[in-house]
């Protein structure tokens, strides 16, 4: 997901493009808004609409129009489509305010690809995220919902990405998906679910790491003992690696590779606090508490440091 960044206008919104197949070997051009929340303790007008023209190298106009017809709501974004030819594309945004006129400008540049072409590809995913099961089962129903220009997300977020493929003959592209930290590390596979009919996008969900307060998910060494339980788990920005806090048998050394368990038996308990799952074993190793090195060496003498054997 790292190339569908969002990309931000300074203060005031973040956008997203996407790129599908249009009428007449044309490309279907989508580009999305939302406003940005203001900076803590200073005052601002707020977006309320955005004009977007978009030109060819030629300066050929491909498209001139406002995103939404009318001033969108206050904290409401707006989305517009439009076809084009491929190739480059020089679109211009102006943001408008609450009837004070333009708040901003920006020029960019747009690369418009040729979907048609002879070569297998992938077209823009789309992100949607859920912040509890209701919603979530909302939005696997269908895209009544426009998807979000965001790409930070709370930990109780759970994502749900759709995506088109396009090969040449009809040819069914067979699709895989991996989990990568920053540094390119996979942490996972990622089920990716074909499109039930022709026409339909790939889908694939990132669900909750934690179903509960505490997990208690099952450690277990090479011979399959349990010698350990997790209690938390989740993805470290600073560490950029994914952690589980928990403990084990204290006569394993760190380093030691184990075995994590994660999930319940049978899908998992009734309580709609808890999404249905299916266990995973995933490779674990040992490691110090606390796991930043900066943390155990420089921070004044505490249980956070090496001063204290935990």
């Amino acid at each position: 997901l790292a190339a569908i960044a969002p990309m931000t206008n300074r203060r005031y919104i973040r956008t997203w493009v996407g790129l599908g197949p249009g009428a007449d070997g044309k490309t279907k051009v989508t580009f999305l808004w939302e406003p940005l929340p203001p900076t803590a303790g200073t005052r601002r007008d707020e977006p309320r609409r955005v004009t977007l023209l978009a030109t060819t190298a030629s300066g050929e106009i491909v498209y001139r129009g406002r995103a939404p017809a009318e001033l969108a709501p206050v904290g409401s974004g707006a989305s517009v489509s439009f076809d084009a030819k491929p190739g480059k594309l020089a679109v211009r945004l102006t943001i408008e305010g609450d009837g004070t006129g333009t708040l901003d400008s920006e020029d960019r540049d747009l690369t418009v690809p040729d979907l048609s072409a002879p070569e297998v590809m992938i077209g823009t995913p789309r992100v949607w995220f859920a912040r509890n099961a209701r919603e979530f089962t909302a939005l696997s129903a269908g895209e009544s919902s426009p998807p979000t220009a965001g790409r930070d997300f709370r930990r109780t977020d759970r994502l749900l990405v759709r995506f088109d493929t396009f090969a040449p003959g009809g040819i069914a592209p067979v699709v895989t998906a991996r989990l990568l930290n920053q540094q390119g590390t996979k942490m996972s596979e990622v089920a990716v679910t074909a499109p039930a009919a022709p026409g339909q996008p790939y889908v694939f969900d990132l669900p909750l790491a934690n179903y509960g307060s505490a997990s208690y998910d099952k450690v277990m060494d090479k011979g399959g003992k349990t010698v350990g339980l997790s209690m938390f788990t989740g993805y470290s920005y600073n560490e950029r690696s994914g952690l589980s806090l928990g403990f084990v048998d204290p006569n394993i050394a760190d380093g030691t590779e184990l075995t994590l368990l994660w999930g319940e038996e049978n899908g998992g308990t009734k309580k709609t606090t808890v999404e249905r799952h299916k266990q995973k074993e995933v490779r674990v190793v040992v490691c110090q508490v606390p796991y930043s090195a900066v943390v155990r060496q420089s921070y004044a003498e505490g249980w956070r440091t090496g001063a204290v054997k935990l």
